[in-house]
């Protein structure tokens, strides 16, 4: 996530703030012991950070308990009332709208859909009515800034994350070059942050695979879209302007896209051709059970919907997602030979369920030769949603580590 408080890595006093308050996140209560001990922060400077939380309202005193001498220690956690954030999923044809707390709980959801060719202002206008009705849902009140602090937006698209500019989005073309945070700033009044979705995939697959130890890794997204993020450090490297993971548009020596030189195109695509042509294949007939809610109890994604016709050993399938699992396995060597990761872990519509896919991939990669390293299937603990409201967390309390900062140091 980009930092918006302009804070120094090397002060200690904004570091301290920002262990004792992630960490109380995370927790979701704990002693002024518990927070020394676990954040290696000494005893004195947690009570004097814990006073400085409370006169600011960022952290609450809750019930006391009793310990076994008889003490009754007080347990402090955050304040979720403090501060509220709006957080905005723009996908290819559907938009999620959520107001989060400051624990990162999402307290509400507005969805809708839209057309490839709709027109921008009338997709704005309908994510406006969507921000209207969580506020109004929520308090009775329409006026953002009294209660959001924050707006976060995730896109499917190529985007440059500092400057808060959407640069290309395949999903609806008005959207191209389009300042969306600096739009959204003007309109709300409140600091707005633009984010790749790929990214936020990213972070959510981290906090997952972090019980692994694994530090430096590989995040590789496929679905309609082919891209990678890169872990170091268990950081997202974004690159210059957020360019890092932009697979499909990297053009090789000999002047060939990514996805010519290695089969990534659009799965798909390939998929509705084939049912076009053989309407009456067995692929055409687990394709109408899965995705009918009435027949199937409820509607499934493509991928998934592969990954069944690959456990039913449906020719059709194999045959398709056989020849995408050669294009993957091919980036995948690319990959781990440009950035020789610990791990490679495979996200986006491929995941843990979808373990045929998943296998399919494995073995093409095992077959190839090429490739020795390690590779994972993604496993969520949080929806893209949570994600995003946690990645609109992140850059809230950046900025209050960074406003509290001086006033800790007096």
């Amino acid at each position: 996530m980009t930092s918006s408080s302009g804070m120094t890595p090397g002060n200690s006093k904004t570091l301290s703030i920002q262990k004792v308050l992630s960490f109380l996140r995370d927790q979701g209560e704990a002693t002024v012991s518990g927070i020394s001990l676990n954040t290696s922060i000494p005893l004195a400077t947690v009570y004097r950070i814990a006073h400085l939380l409370l006169k600011e309202d960022l952290i609450l005193q809750t019930e006391k308990i009793s310990s076994q001498n008889g003490r009754q220690p007080t347990l402090y956690s955050i304040n979720s009332r403090y501060a509220n954030t709006i957080c905005i999923i723009i996908e290819k044809t559907s938009v999620s709208v959520c107001l989060a707390d400051m624990a990162g709980t999402v307290l509400r959801v507005e969805d809708f859909e839209f057309r490839p060719r709709c027109e921008k202002e009338k997709v704005l206008e309908e994510i406006h009515a969507a921000i209207r009705a969580l506020l109004q849902g929520q308090w009775g009140i329409v006026e953002l800034s009294k209660r959001v602090r924050v707006i976060h937006v995730a896109v499917e698209a190529d985007v440059d994350i500092p400057g808060g500019r959407i640069h290309r989005f395949s999903g609806a073309s008005c959207f191209d070059d389009f300042d969306m945070a600096a739009y959204f700033e003007a309109r709300y009044g409140v600091p707005a942050y633009l984010n790749k979705l790929l990214f936020v995939e990213a972070v959510s697959s981290i906090k997952n695979h972090c019980r692994y130890s694994f530090d430096h890794y590989v995040y590789l997204h496929i679905g309609v879209g082919f891209g990678a993020a890169i872990i170091i450090d268990r950081k997202i490297y974004t690159g210059a302007k957020g360019k890092a993971g932009e697979l499909v548009q990297l053009k090789l020596a000999d002047g060939r896209s990514w996805e010519e030189a290695y089969n990534t195109g659009n799965l798909y695509q390939r998929l509705v051709r084939t049912v076009a042509v053989s309407p009456n294949s067995q692929l055409n007939d687990i394709l109408m059970d899965s995705l009918t809610p009435a027949r199937s109890g409820s509607a499934h994604s493509l991928m998934v919907v592969l990954d069944k016709a690959l456990e039913a050993n449906c020719a059709e399938a194999i045959a398709l997602v056989s020849e995408a699992a050669a294009g993957w396995a091919n980036a995948i060597c690319q990959l781990n030979a440009f950035f020789d990761p610990e791990v490679v872990v495979i996200g986006g519509d491929v995941s843990s369920k979808t373990p045929n896919v998943f296998g399919l991939i494995c073995q093409t990669l095992s077959k190839n030769g090429e490739f020795e390293g390690a590779v994972l299937p993604a496993e969520y603990e949080t929806s893209l949603m949570d994600a995003v409201a946690l990645g609109a967390l992140d850059t809230l309390y950046e900025k209050i580590y960074g406003d509290l900062a001086a006033t800790f140091c007096h």
